[in-house]
């Protein structure tokens, strides 16, 4: 991310703090005006063969949120011949990733309370007759005040059980069947990361499913009205905000060399250059540095993808891991294929080259791989590899010492204040003692103030800050890149590349339209192209593959608890 666009992103992020800290004085003073699902309706139609067309309406409350563009949903098992449906009084435009259908305009924020109709076919959901579906998935990020399951089917279900809260948890709820083939499960209060499943272990069959009824209307905005108590903490938080960040700003000057820091050659940094004689550093501003950087063709010379996104973001993400393994594939260590609807992950030996270590442990022995579900042997990788990629920040001497541990104080000791200002802001609101609410809504400006700038007191070394540009210059380019320029990329060989590059400094998204363009990709490397536009879903098949399940569970038909059956998922907002 370019210095100009971060320091705009804290500004951002201290005003969303700032209605963060009001809203907190609001939720104490009105018991909470939380985003959450104010009700959620799932209806599947079960077919002969076990397939089922699953319709959903989903009253989403944004609650006092007012930076949100709009919803995603995860389905474990969506894929491109699903046939998914869309639509909402909200913006409905919606793109498929794996299994995420990602809704909403991103040049679009709404709030208050929005109905999202999504319709889906799955596979398997009642195999033989026996059902096991998971009406309501735990990966839902806030809590949900009402929901209702219904399936039918031509079957006379028997054998029904329902199981309710967090995955493997069984019982806790009820499963009727109103008519023969109707199903009906209705819960209520179900918290976030908590969800549903209802399992029928037995099937008569019936001369036709009974019809399923409409969705029923969306239920009264209950939202609570709490002004006073917002305005006062809001107030204090954007008074304090407005004297803290700049404090925070002036302490972390960086250090150039006297000289142009552009004028720093790159290869000198790699190889231990010498730093600049004494006398000669001078700090500047963040923004004056980025004011030095202009736009290049090309990346510093000898430097991969992932090192380059840690230069700029200062920390290891997950874009950075995910750019590494782009990098694997481009020098043909390994391949990924996604034709069957799961990216695969196949590892290619050369005689002569030895395979990275890491990528030996994500394989442990196996010649392929599947990326979505969890893999103990890549998760284990994919942590050594973060290891590895943080190693390399703290011993590459681009960064001083001394402002990383100023980094950490501030981060630390800003969110300890955070979190208590918050308490103390809740706590006065709901007391009605508006005295405490300003005081302890200052504390938690100012906390967060430190914690979201602390990255400003991570201050760069003179041969740190010649790097730095170098990049900056480079991410501006991808960043204002056009078809033309993907053409020249093509015509380099650096397509795949510069696609890592794009991942690592966080402009995938600009490179794939550029991409997208381009009729010399496609026809000269059809494989770069496809892996543009793969590289965003890396950034989620990636995260299921290296994060563990919360419980083990049975799983299967025979087995109970939450989880256990077809469908599911969650989603949350954006």
């Amino acid at each position: 991310m370019k210095l100009s666009g971060r320091r705009n992103l804290d500004r951002l992020l201290i005003g969303v703090g700032v209605l963060v800290v009001g809203g907190a004085a609001a939720a104490g003073a009105a018991f909470g005006d939380a985003e959450r699902i104010a009700d959620t309706q799932v209806h599947v139609v079960v077919d002969q063969g076990g397939s089922a067309r699953v319709s959903e309406a989903i009253d989403y409350d944004f609650g006092t949120s007012s930076d949100r563009h709009g919803i995603f949903r995860d389905v474990p098992g969506l894929g491109s011949d699903s046939n998914v449906e869309v639509s909402s009084d909200a913006p409905d435009q919606f793109t498929l990733i794996g299994d995420r259908i990602k809704i909403g305009d991103p040049d679009e924020t709404i709030s208050g309370r929005h109905r999202y109709d999504i319709g889906y076919t799955l596979a398997d959901v009642a195999p033989g007759a026996k059902l096991a579906f998971n009406g309501v998935g735990a990966g839902w990020d806030v809590p949900i005040t009402e929901a209702t399951i219904a399936v039918t089917g031509p079957y006379r279900w028997s054998g029904l059980t329902c199981d309710q809260g967090s995955t493997g948890r069984t019982g806790g709820c009820e499963a009727t069947q109103p008519e023969p083939g109707r199903i009906v499960v209705q819960v209520s209060d179900l918290g976030a990361h908590e969800g549903v499943t209802v399992r029928a272990t037995g099937a008569e069959p019936l001369a036709a499913a009974p019809a399923m009824p409409a969705f029923h209307a969306p239920p009264a905005d209950d939202s609570p009205k709490a002004g006073l108590p917002f305005l006062v903490a809001a107030a204090a938080a954007l008074v304090a905000a407005l004297v803290a960040a700049p404090l925070v700003r002036r302490a972390g000057a960086e250090r150039v060399s006297g000289a142009s820091a552009a004028d720093a050659a790159f290869p000198g940094v790699l190889a231990g250059g010498l730093p600049p004689p004494p006398g000669t550093e001078r700090r500047v501003d963040a923004s004056e540095l980025a004011s030095m950087a202009t736009v290049e063709f090309a990346p510093p010379p000898g430097m991969g993808a992932p090192y380059g996104g840690i230069v700029l973001r200062e920390a290891v993400r997950p874009e950075h891991k995910v750019a590494w393994l782009i990098e694997q594939v481009t020098a043909g260590a390994a391949t990924l294929d996604d034709t069957t609807g799961t990216s695969t992950l196949t590892r290619v030996d050369v005689p002569g080259r030895p395979t990275d270590p890491i990528l030996q442990e994500a394989f442990a022995g196996r010649t392929s791989l599947s990326l979505g579900t969890y893999d103990s042997s890549f998760s284990e990788a994919w942590t050594h590899l973060g290891s590895s990629l943080d190693g390399w920040r703290h011993q590459s001497g681009l960064w001083d010492r001394a402002g990383d541990r100023n980094r950490t104080t501030a981060l630390v000791a800003g969110t300890i204040a955070t979190l208590v200002g918050l308490a103390g802001a809740a706590i006065g609101a709901y007391a009605q003692v508006l005295p405490v609410v300003g005081v302890a809504a200052v504390v938690a400006i100012v906390g967060f103030t430190a914690a979201i700038r602390s990255h400003e007191l991570l201050v760069r070394t003179p041969m740190g800050s010649a790097l730095w540009l170098r990049i900056e210059s480079f991410r501006r380019f991808l960043s204002e890149s056009e078809a033309q320029h993907v053409d020249w990329a093509v015509e380099h060989g650096v397509l795949r590349q510069y696609t890592a590059w794009a991942v690592a400094v966080g402009e995938i998204d600009h490179w794939q339209k550029a991409v997208a363009g381009s009729a010399a990709a496609a026809s000269a490397d059809p494989g770069a192209t496809h892996l543009a536009y793969l590289a965003p879903a890396l950034l989620v098949s990636t995260a299921s593959t290296s994060t563990a399940p919360s419980s083990s569970g049975s799983g299967g038909f025979g087995g109970g608890g939450v989880g256990g059956g077809a469908g599911g998922g969650g989603g949350g907002s954006w």
